[in-house]
């Protein structure tokens, strides 16, 4: 019944407002991802990468208005593992420019989705839960450049397409 109540008050002050229909906004935050990867070298070229990966998942659901509305936060941390192939295009003493495919399985490790219903800027009710969230999978493809501390060991920088497979989550 507090929940009824909360939407009713939100609805009445959006026509209130003039607003005929009540729309979803969607912000996707930009992900955060860092990994540590290890490379086994087949050849000169071409090298098997596996490792690990965190990555954080934010996005904000607005239904209705800021000032009258449900505002929705959600946050994914995943784990994950990479598989690529990768081909060194240019391979120096400090600098390699590379390519690289492959998969990642990522398994959720957390996540978390709060509910404010808002009316004229303060909650009228706050719920916090989580979300259950399946292993999610991807293909993707990376163009990086990575520099050489020494020979075992460097950092890089490598720019990812990838592809989320379809989990119906």
């Amino acid at each position: 019944i507090e929940e009824l109540n909360a939407l009713s008050q939100i609805a009445k002050a959006n026509v209130v407002a003039g607003n005929e229909e009540i729309k979803r906004e969607t912000h996707h935050k930009q992900p955060f991802t860092i990994s540590l990867a290890l490379q086994y070298r087949l050849n000169q070229r071409w090298g098997f990468e596996t490792g690990l990966l965190y990555n954080h998942l934010s996005s904000q659901f607005i239904i209705g208005e800021r000032h009258a509305g449900i505002i929705d936060n959600q946050e994914i941390h995943y784990i994950g593992v990479p598989l690529k192939v990768s081909y060194n295009w240019i391979n120096k003493r400090y600098w390699n420019i590379y390519s690289s495919l492959g998969f990642t399985m990522e398994i959720p490790v957390f996540s978390s989705l709060t509910s404010d219903y808002i009316l004229n800027g303060s909650s009228l009710l706050h719920y916090d839960k989580s979300l259950d969230v399946p292993l999610q999978w991807s293909a993707g493809f990376g163009v990086g450049l990575q520099y050489n501390i020494t020979p075992h060991f460097g950092l890089f920088v490598e720019p990812n397409f990838q592809y989320f497979i379809p989990d119906r989550s």
